[in-house]
């Protein structure tokens, strides 16, 4: 009677561990999910250009790190133009700002709104933009070295996805609890519906770039091919939070208003949230 009794303990002390195995494996790779779901939609958009590479370069290891590089050159590129633009653009706004005559603002505005202390208004206004802007740059330069661990684990991740594809796919039926044909199925509908929305995720990135180029291009800013790919670029890595095309069109839309051109920049701000990045 005991040893039943003892092979029932056993199975859910078994369970029990197992399950806070799986709880404590969640804990650790939580803060990385963002990168590892990222590295799975970016594996889902290469893998045809992987397949065309496989069947010249027979190395796995070898074709799969010539695709890693092939993918920073693709994506990094234009993210380091965008952070580059933002910065130059942030830091001369800030100077702009700081050196602005509060005067040349407060006279015109007061003369529609005599009661109220515009200069003073303005001045504020200005004070925390300011702030701001150094708090911004402050913010992303701290983030370097997390952003470089998320971009680590991304290529990392990849670089097996690749690697590993079929061994990966294989491991996925394995563990499947239903029939062999319905696996089959099953696998198949999800490559159609990833498929599906990594394509309509491609369009609309596409979509976005060509408004974002028509945009800079009628409110007479610079670059506007350059920002267009840029927004196209950052519109593909929308998946990950904080990112998409409004990191540039915003700070130009702000530059406008700053410099004088409000009704340019006012127009932008409503061109970008209703067309851009809609």
């Amino acid at each position: 009677m005991d040893e039943p009794k003892s092979k029932n303990h056993s199975k859910y002390i078994f369970i029990i561990l197992f399950i806070l195995i799986i709880i404590l494996s969640f804990r650790i790779i939580q803060p990385f999910i963002t990168s590892i779901l990222t590295a799975i939609v970016l594996a889902f958009i290469f893998y045809p250009l992987h397949d065309i590479l496989k069947k010249k370069v027979k190395n796995e290891a070898l074709c799969s790190s010539i695709m890693l590089i092939l993918i920073l050159l693709i994506i990094l590129t234009p993210l380091v133009l965008a952070a580059n633009i933002l910065l130059r653009e942030a830091i001369d706004l800030y100077l702009y700002v700081k050196n602005l005559d509060v005067t040349l603002l407060a006279e015109p505005i007061s003369k529609y709104v005599p009661a109220v202390n515009t200069e003073e208004y303005i001045k504020e206004a200005l004070k925390e933009i300011s702030s701001f802007i150094v708090n911004t740059i402050r913010n992303f330069v701290l983030s370097v070295p997390k952003m470089l661990l998320n971009l680590f684990i991304i290529l990392f991740t990849l670089f097996y996805l690749f690697k590993d594809k079929e061994k990966i796919f294989t491991g996925i039926k394995r563990i499947l609890p239903i029939e062999k044909r319905h696996q089959e199925e099953l696998l198949n509908k999800f490559k159609i519906v990833t498929k599906a929305i990594i394509d309509g995720i491609l369009i609309t990135a596409v979509v976005q770039g060509i408004a974002g180029a028509i945009g800079f291009y009628i409110f007479k800013l610079p670059n506007p091919l350059l920002a267009g790919f840029i927004m196209a670029i950052l519109g593909i890595l929308a998946v990950v939070p904080i990112i998409g095309p409004f990191l540039v069109w915003f700070p130009a839309a702000v530059y406008l208003i700053l410099t004088g051109n409000i009704i340019s920049g006012i127009l932008l701000l409503a061109y970008g949230s209703l067309v851009i990045s809609t």
